[in-house]
């Protein structure tokens, strides 16, 4: 995919793609972040061009939006912070036959190496069992709630936490198949995509938030250098 603010793009001259904004992967989502204030200026469009050697490229959707907080941030022991975009988000009522989703993306803008990631999900529904939820980046998969009841009147929170270190107050695993562990060692540059899925008619609910933290590889690890942890009893490293 490329970006460009030059409506000549989408005549696919060569220059204008040579200087515009990209993202090449092979996983079929793509995904650019201009956060630049003297490029994303108020007012002016932007054009996209999509290229793709699949005969399904045909088959693809657009997400864009703007946002006045940075995507993602970093703290000062290398651990990136994101949030899912928009909020609020309904839930469509589906049947088995005709399946219904809500939608959050999340965008990471700089590089990291996946140790660790941590999920934290609100969101409300008439009746939770109804619901699949998966999270997704680069072909990676994991299923957060799997049909999980609940039928709570106010939104609910569920905080995610696959490595069992028990550091993470009252957070669960992942309902699974496919878990949080599935992206350790993953780059986690680019878009992640929260997917929620009501099968069952009658109900309806919302997406409130999605908040994520990234782990990064400690790379002391393999350098011989080595690290020091804190290890609760009955957990792991």
């Amino acid at each position: 995919m490329y970006v460009s603010a030059d409506p000549n793009i989408t005549n696919l001259v060569p220059t204008v793609l040579d200087a515009a904004f990209r993202s090449r992967k092979r996983t079929g989502t793509e995904s650019v972040v201009i956060e630049d204030p003297n490029i994303a200026i108020p007012g002016i469009p932007f054009y996209a061009a999509v290229k793709s050697e699949d005969q399904q490229s045909a088959n693809f959707g657009f997400f864009a939006i703007s946002s006045s907080t940075p995507f993602s941030q970093q703290d000062t022991n290398g651990n990136v912070y994101m949030r899912g975009y928009p909020v609020n988000v309904p839930i469509p009522d589906g049947t088995p036959d005709k399946p219904e989703a809500g939608f959050m993306f999340a965008f990471t803008t700089r590089p990291i190496v996946i140790q660790n990631i941590i999920v934290t999900n609100q969101l409300y529904h008439e009746s939770g069992g109804d619901l699949f939820g998966s999270l997704s980046h680069d072909g990676k998969n994991s299923v957060l709630n799997n049909n999980k009841v609940f039928t709570d009147l106010a939104p609910v929170t569920f905080y995610y936490d696959d490595s069992d270190s028990g550091k993470i107050v009252d957070s669960i695993p992942t309902d699974r198949p496919g878990t949080l562990r599935n992206f350790v060692g993953e780059e986690g540059l680019g878009a992640w995509i929260l997917t929620m899925v009501d099968s069952a008619p009658s109900y309806t609910g919302r997406l409130d938030r999605l908040e994520m933290k990234i782990e990064p590889r400690k790379e002391e690890l393999t350098n011989g250098v080595g690290i020091t942890e804190t290890i609760l009893p009955g957990r792991f490293f």
